[in-house]
Protein backbone atom coordinates (compact mmCIF):
# COMPACT_ATOMS: atom_id res chain seq x y z
CA UNK A 1 0.00 0.00 0.00
CA UNK A 2 1.22 3.49 -0.83
CA UNK A 3 2.53 5.45 2.17
CA UNK A 4 0.73 8.61 0.97
CA UNK A 5 -2.69 7.00 1.34
CA UNK A 6 -4.32 7.72 4.70
CA UNK A 7 -6.27 5.12 6.64
CA UNK A 8 -9.96 5.18 5.73
CA UNK A 9 -12.32 6.42 8.43
CA UNK A 10 -16.02 7.36 8.47
CA UNK A 11 -15.48 10.89 7.13
CA UNK A 12 -13.38 9.61 4.25
CA UNK A 13 -16.03 7.00 3.40
CA UNK A 14 -18.63 9.79 3.40
CA UNK A 15 -16.47 11.79 0.98
CA UNK A 16 -16.14 8.83 -1.38
CA UNK A 17 -19.89 8.10 -1.23
CA UNK A 18 -20.69 11.77 -1.96
CA UNK A 19 -18.29 11.71 -4.89
CA UNK A 20 -20.02 8.65 -6.33
CA UNK A 21 -23.47 10.25 -5.85
CA UNK A 22 -22.44 13.53 -7.50
CA UNK A 23 -20.72 11.68 -10.35
CA UNK A 24 -23.87 9.64 -11.03
CA UNK A 25 -25.94 12.83 -10.84
CA UNK A 26 -23.58 14.39 -13.40
CA UNK A 27 -24.15 11.54 -15.82
CA UNK A 28 -27.93 11.70 -15.37
CA UNK A 29 -28.01 15.49 -15.77
CA UNK A 30 -25.85 15.25 -18.88
CA UNK A 31 -28.40 12.99 -20.52
CA UNK A 32 -31.33 15.14 -19.33
CA UNK A 33 -29.71 18.38 -20.50
CA UNK A 34 -29.05 16.90 -23.94
CA UNK A 35 -32.61 15.63 -24.32
CA UNK A 36 -34.84 18.07 -22.47
CA UNK A 37 -33.72 21.64 -21.93
CA UNK A 38 -30.82 23.99 -21.67
CA UNK A 39 -31.80 25.02 -18.13
CA UNK A 40 -30.65 21.62 -16.88
CA UNK A 41 -27.16 22.45 -18.18
CA UNK A 42 -26.82 25.09 -15.45
CA UNK A 43 -27.62 22.47 -12.82
CA UNK A 44 -25.09 20.18 -14.47
CA UNK A 45 -22.38 22.84 -14.12
CA UNK A 46 -23.23 23.31 -10.44
CA UNK A 47 -23.26 19.56 -9.75
CA UNK A 48 -19.92 19.05 -11.53
CA UNK A 49 -18.50 21.99 -9.54
CA UNK A 50 -19.55 20.36 -6.26
CA UNK A 51 -18.17 17.05 -7.52
CA UNK A 52 -14.81 18.73 -8.14
CA UNK A 53 -14.83 20.19 -4.62
CA UNK A 54 -15.54 16.74 -3.17
CA UNK A 55 -12.75 15.30 -5.31
CA UNK A 56 -10.45 17.99 -3.92
CA UNK A 57 -11.41 16.99 -0.38
CA UNK A 58 -10.76 13.32 -1.14
CA UNK A 59 -7.43 14.12 -2.78
CA UNK A 60 -6.32 16.24 0.14
CA UNK A 61 -7.48 13.99 2.95
CA UNK A 62 -7.08 10.47 1.58
CA UNK A 63 -4.41 10.58 -1.14
CA UNK A 64 -2.36 13.57 0.09
CA UNK A 65 -1.96 15.04 -3.43
CA UNK A 66 -1.85 18.79 -2.88
CA UNK A 67 -1.26 19.94 -6.47
CA UNK A 68 -4.41 18.37 -7.91
CA UNK A 69 -6.38 19.50 -4.86
CA UNK A 70 -5.71 23.15 -5.69
CA UNK A 71 -6.68 22.62 -9.33
CA UNK A 72 -9.93 20.86 -8.35
CA UNK A 73 -10.85 23.64 -5.91
CA UNK A 74 -10.22 26.42 -8.44
CA UNK A 75 -12.17 24.74 -11.25
CA UNK A 76 -14.94 23.66 -8.87
CA UNK A 77 -15.52 27.17 -7.55
CA UNK A 78 -15.39 28.62 -11.08
CA UNK A 79 -17.95 26.09 -12.33
CA UNK A 80 -20.31 26.71 -9.42
CA UNK A 81 -20.17 30.49 -9.90
CA UNK A 82 -20.59 30.15 -13.67
CA UNK A 83 -23.49 27.73 -13.24
CA UNK A 84 -25.31 30.01 -10.80
CA UNK A 85 -24.81 33.06 -13.01
CA UNK A 86 -25.89 31.06 -16.05
CA UNK A 87 -29.01 29.82 -14.24
CA UNK A 88 -29.93 33.35 -13.17
CA UNK A 89 -29.29 34.47 -16.76
CA UNK A 90 -26.81 37.12 -15.65
CA UNK A 91 -24.32 36.03 -18.27
CA UNK A 92 -25.34 37.09 -21.75
CA UNK A 93 -23.02 34.70 -23.59
CA UNK A 94 -23.23 30.96 -23.56
CA UNK A 95 -20.48 28.40 -23.98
Amino acid sequence: MNSNVKKINDYNILGVILQVIFTLASFILTIVSLLVSEKCFSFLEIVVGFDLLIMAYNNGKIYKRKNMTIIYVVFGICLIIYGILNFLEVIWWKM
